[in-house]
C-alpha cells in the first residue's frame, strides 16, 4: 500500500476511535512510524486529508445510487442502498459523529458535502418518481409531501450515528435499525404491490 493510502486509512481509524478534534497530523505520523514531514508532503493540512477521505467515502456509495439493474425490483434496490449506507456510516463513523465540527471548520469539505447533498436530493427524487411509476408507491397525497419525506429521511441518515451516541436510553435493537426506521416512514405510502415486496424483504432479512 502506498504511503498516501496508509495515511488515509490510519487517519480514518484514529478519527473513528478518538474523534477528529483529538487527532493531530503528528499523532497519525507517529502511529504510522513515519516522519511528520513525510505526512505533510502528502497532506499539507487536515483539510486536504479530510477532502481525500471524503472523496473515498463518496466513491464508495456513488455506484449504489445509480439506476438499478433492469431485473432488480426497485424496492429491493432501495433496501440494498440503505444497507450500503449503514456499512459506510460504520466505516466512516467519525464523519457522521463530527459532521457539525467538520462543516464549521473545513469550508472546502463543507462545499463538497453541500454538492453531494444536492446530488442525493435529485437522486432520491428520481427513486421516488420511479417507485410511483412502477406502482410501488402511491401518488403524492398533497404537494410537498414527498419532498418533506425525502428531507426527513436525509436528516435520519445524516444524524443516525449521533443519536445512537446521545439517546442511550433508546438503544438500537438490530444492526440495521436505521433501515427499519426509514421503512417505517415509507410504509404508509406503499401500494399493495409495494407492501408485498416489503413483507418479502422483511422475511428474508
Amino acid at each position: 500500500m502506498k504511503t498516501k493510502d496508509k495515511i488515509i486509512y490510519k487517519a480514518i481509524e484514529m478519527y473513528n476511535n478518538l474523534g477528529i478534534t483529538n487527532v493531530s497530523s503528528r499523532n497519525i505520523s507517529t502511529e504510522l512510524g513515519i516522519s511528520h514531514g513525510n505526512l505533510e508532503y502528502h497532506f499539507k493540512t487536515k483539510s486536504i486529508l479530510l477532502n481525500a477521505i471524503y472523496s473515498k467515502m463518496s466513491e464508495g456509495i456513488a455506484p449504489v445510487y445509480e439506476d438499478p439493474d433492469t431485473h432488480e425490483d426497485l424496492l429491493v434496490h432501495f433496501q440494498n442502498l440503505l444497507s450500503e449506507l449503514e456499512k459506510l456510516q460504520q466505516t466512516y463513523l467519525f464523519f457522521n459523529l463530527d459532521i457539525m465540527e467538520i462543516s464549521r471548520k473545513f469550508p472546502e469539505v463543507k462545499n463538497k458535502l453541500d454538492d453531494t447533498l444536492f446530488l442525493r436530493k435529485r437522486q432520491t427524487s428520481v427513486i421516488i418518481k420511479n417507485l410511483i411509476e412502477s406502482n410501488n408507491f402511491k401518488e403524492e397525497p398533497f404537494e410537498g409531501c414527498y419532498l418533506r419525506l425525502q428531507h426527513t429521511i436525509r436528516i435520519l441518515i445524516t444524524f443516525w450515528k449521533s443519536q445512537e451516541e446521545i439517546l442511550v436510553s433508546f438503544p438500537s435493537l438490530k444492526k440495521d435499525e436505521m433501515s427499519l426506521h426509514i421503512w417505517s416512514l415509507l410504509i404508509p405510502h406503499l401500494t399493495d404491490k409495494g407492501m408485498y415486496t416489503y413483507v418479502s424483504l422483511i422475511k428474508n432479512r
